[in-house]
């Protein structure tokens, strides 16, 4: 939750996926448990995507499920400010 937390405050995360602007603990909460119930509502996937050297989360991915239909809208995944590439796994 502390990543969603840190996010919030970008001014453009916020904007174009559904990470919570106000960055408060139950919005962070509530952000977490849609992304954990995408599978079971058909919804798709949610991966957090983590630094390799410490396992500690540094973004977020999702898969949409639409069949062969090209999935449009918001863009689908962000990593926090600072992280390197080189060094995340999702």
């Amino acid at each position: 939750m502390e990543l969603v937390r840190s996010v919030a405050s970008d001014p453009l995360i916020p904007l174009i996926t559904t990470v919570p602007s106000n960055g408060t603990s139950a919005d962070a909460l509530a952000f977490v448990i849609r992304q954990q119930s995408r599978l079971a509502t058909g919804a798709g996937y949610s991966f957090a995507i983590a630094d390799a050297r410490t396992d500690e989360a540094v973004g977020q991915m999702r898969s949409l499920k639409g069949g062969p239909r090209p999935v449009t809208g918001s863009p689908h995944s962000f990593v926090a400010e600072g992280t390197s590439a080189k060094h995340c796994r999702p």
